[in-house]
């Protein structure tokens, strides 16, 4: 019986060494965490060391982003970070990521938003009802890449404010995509957008499930802006932030649990395309007078899906 106990022991501390050993730090590979240095490079090396599965741990500490975090992985683990970007748009970071595997939890981010020292840049992209359609300049902060069938993409206790970017988070898979506990609040765009298909729709599959999220103040416009390089005031501008979207999911299936969302741009809940899309508990306010679009329009948004069912919406 000795030897059995000896045994577990040694396994044991064999099993708590290895979980040790495979989590490291943003602070060993240079990150200084102090929202002043400019972490991007520490953290793009960080992301490429700890791909095989390590657990990346920020600490909770404040991570300062001017540039872009352009990576491929095999696997991406990243937890307790906070994130901010630069006080000009030029200065102001994202990250680009290619891999089938990610975990992001407790991840923050604020876009300075409000408070940069620059106005804010759109861009025409369209016409719809004879009104210019705009959107920001800047790209998504978070982009994801993970195309294949297997992929799982899994983002928990996620918060994003003050953000000018055309999403706090866009995905494309094939795979399995699952959001949990969500807060969004002055994003002049988009919360987040999860496309299972590259093409359209000819080729698409996969499904996302949402729990527990929220969005205030999604798609209003600053006071003044620049479009294509020219100044506006809210006031004045002839044009609509088209495709300001909160949670929205293109194609393949859409499941969705506690959303609320206060003033919306666009669309506050979007089902685009799904071929199942099951919602429940879902509130929906707007009472701002500052958001408006011109295509589409709606608390609650079906586009052609192929069945769609809610129970309890406000």
């Amino acid at each position: 019986m000795s030897a059995i106990k000896n045994i577990f022991f040694l396994l044991l501390l064999v099993s708590s060494f290895s979980l040790f050993a495979v989590t490291r730090t943003l602070k060993s590979f240079g990150a200084k965490g102090n929202a002043v240095t400019d972490d991007t490079e520490a953290i793009q090396k960080a992301l490429l060391a700890c791909q095989e599965g390590e657990l990346l741990d920020g600490e909770g500490f404040v991570y300062l982003v001017e540039g872009t975090v352009d990576v491929t992985l095999k696997e991406m683990n990243l937890i307790n970070c906070r994130f901010v970007v630069g006080k000009t748009y030029d200065k102001q970071g994202n990250f680009h990521i290619i891999t089938n595997t990610a975990n992001l939890t407790n991840i923050t981010v604020d876009g300075q938003r409000d408070t940069t020292n620059d106005i804010e840049k759109w861009n025409v992209f369209s016409t719809e009802n004879n009104v210019k359609s705009i959107c920001p300049s800047r790209p998504d902060f978070f982009y994801f890449y993970a195309m294949d069938n297997q992929a799982h993409i899994e983002v928990n206790k996620f918060s994003v404010k003050n953000l000018h970017a055309m999403s706090a988070i866009t995905i494309y898979s094939l795979g399995k995509v699952m959001l949990n506990d969500l807060y969004f609040k002055n994003l002049s765009y988009k919360t987040f957008h999860v496309y299972h298909s590259i093409d359209d729709g000819k080729t698409s599959g996969g499904e996302t499930i949402v729990s527990n999220a929220y969005a205030e103040n999604v798609g209003v416009l600053p006071v003044k802006l620049q479009v294509d390089g020219k100044f506006y005031d809210r006031v004045s501008l002839q044009m609509m932030p088209q495709a300001s979207f909160n949670f929205i999911v293109s194609h393949g299936n859409y499941t969705a649990h506690n959303l609320e969302v206060v003033n919306y741009g666009s669309t506050a809940v979007t089902a685009d395309r799904n071929k199942n899309f099951t919602a429940d508990k879902i509130k929906i306010y707007n009472y701002s007078g500052l958001v408006f679009s011109n295509n589409p329009s709606g608390g609650m948004w079906f586009e052609r899906c192929e069945t769609a069912t809610i129970d309890n919406l406000k």
